[in-house]
């Protein structure tokens, strides 16, 4: 699953690694080490030919759907093409979410330790996901989706999910509403396990409202890692 995650870069980082991408003038993305559900994040659209970033709320908030209605953060990649809750946004408006690392957990009777799973060379992953427009006017409501899939070998000894990691290369095609579904659907299932490192960090990462650069620092009675 991805419940919470890191961007450690600026707006001006994401200019740089993402080929023509445009930044409305008013959203200042600065880093954030600690992203949690339920927050304003940001997220890589595509529009007028171009990938563009917006800030979106994550938790999936469905047209027509109830005040009260439970909004997930994660979407199985597996059924989103065929859910009725999110088939007409992988048809129609899938998306980006840039990150430098996700968080998991793993508990040891009533302890839960933290990993950064990071990349192993590159500076930023980009997250498949997938958003939504709910309410008019003043109440309207983006929000966004990030999709899962079976946890590779690196991933497998903390948790059985984990996000879908589209390319570099591939970026463009996920983004691009006509890009055909088969092609689409065949960006999944490719995040490879030796593109990533895993390492235990502070255990300050378990409160949401702790966010700076020391949550990535290594725990050090557990160096050893895994």
């Amino acid at each position: 699953m991805c419940g919470r995650y890191a961007l450690a870069l600026t707006g001006a980082d994401l200019v740089v690694e993402v080929n023509d991408l445009r930044i409305p003038p008013r959203l200042d993305i600065v880093p954030r080490y600690n992203v949690a559900p339920g927050q304003d994040v940001p997220v890589v659209g595509w529009s007028q030919g171009a990938p563009v970033l917006r800030r979106l709320r994550w938790g999936w908030v469905a047209r027509g759907a109830r005040p009260k209605a439970p909004r997930p953060v994660n979407a199985r990649s597996e059924t989103a093409a065929t859910h009725p809750m999110f088939r007409d946004a992988f048809a129609r408006r899938r998306c980006l979410v840039p990150a430098t690392g996700f968080y998991e957990w793993r508990r040891e009777g009533r302890a839960r330790t933290p990993f950064l799973v990071a990349p192993a060379s590159e500076r930023l992953w980009m997250f498949a996901a997938l958003w939504s427009r709910a309410g008019e006017g003043e109440t309207e409501l983006r929000s966004v989706v990030v999709l899962t899939e079976a946890a590779n070998e690196t991933v497998r000894a903390l948790h059985d999910r984990m996000p879908v990691i589209v390319p570099r290369e591939d970026w463009d095609a996920w983004l691009r509403p006509d890009t055909d579904l088969v092609r689409v659907r065949a960006l999944l299932g490719l995040s490879r396990a030796d593109v990533m490192t895993i390492r235990s960090v502070s255990p300050r990462v378990n409160d949401v409202r702790h966010d700076d650069a020391g949550l990535l620092d290594e725990a050090p009675e557990l160096r050893s890692g895994l």
